[in-house]
């Protein structure tokens, strides 16, 4: 599933041409081709203001049925939220760390697939534009950092299989790129209740590891370093993050 083209799914450009012309044919009148060969003497006259104002009304609705009609395109499949309702968001809030909700939406920089997914109109799947907007929780771009964090989080509660091992590996990255905001998700009420999710996750990575137990240590001392610089108060919640992990190896070895 991984590696399926896409182009198929998202957009069939026979079926949008076949729409706008009938969309065309709904508001113009052409002249048939005797008129085109044998014109009359005011069939080429300047439009009146009231012709002028018909057409451009008749113009600007095949622009939006067509926007509308590719839009429509834009879901693959393997992504419809009808399809896989149990897939889709169901968490929405008003507003992302004292920001309105539609800043984000109506943000340019945000891609448009993290956002549909949000609206609860993409249903996540194993596949590369589920993958692009998961990875984008490890931006460095502080307008946008906050919502993508958000769609991670609602994608976290809800995902299994496949999908469950790459979301692994962002949260373990997550952690050792961002220790002191991972450690912040303890007491935020976004993100609480998932906050030992986030830790599970990134253990099963470091699982996986060889030697896991020796690597583990080694990366939460260069963790640590980069901690103590930011937010040494949370050494501690550091340590027990470490605990946990180390504590999950050993029941899976």
């Amino acid at each position: 599933m991984k590696n399926q083209p896409l182009t198929k799914y998202i957009f069939q450009p026979g079926l949008v041409v076949r729409q706008l012309r009938i969309l065309v044919s709904q508001f113009l009148v052409l002249p048939d081709r005797n008129a085109l060969r044998n014109p009359s003497d005011n069939m080429y006259q300047p439009l009146t203001p009231s012709l002028k104002k018909e057409n451009m009304k008749a113009f600007l609705i095949i622009i939006f049925g067509l926007i509308s009609l590719v839009g429509n395109c834009q879901v693959p499949e393997m992504n419809d939220p009808e399809k896989f309702p149990y897939q889709v968001n169901e968490w929405f809030v008003d507003s992302i760390n004292n920001k309105p909700i539609n800043f984000y939406l109506n943000n340019p920089a945000i891609d448009k697939y993290s956002k549909l997914f949000y609206q609860g109109k993409f249903a996540m799947s194993d596949d590369d534009l589920t993958f692009a907007f998961l990875d984008s929780v490890l931006t460095t771009n502080q307008e946008t950092k906050d919502f993508y964090l958000y769609v991670f989080n609602c994608v976290l509660r809800i995902t299994d299989g496949a999908l469950s091992e790459y979301i692994g590996q962002d949260c373990k990255a997550y952690l050792e790129k961002y220790p002191c905001d991972f450690i912040k998700l303890k007491n935020n009420k976004l993100y609480s209740d998932n906050y030992l999710k986030w830790i599970s996750f990134a253990a099963y990575e470091y699982y996986f590891d060889d030697n896991p137990i020796e690597k583990t240590n080694q990366t939460f001392e260069i963790i640590k370093q980069n901690l103590e610089k930011k937010c040494a108060e949370q050494s501690s919640e550091l340590e027990n993050i470490r605990l946990k992990i180390i504590e999950h190896i050993k029941e899976n070895e």
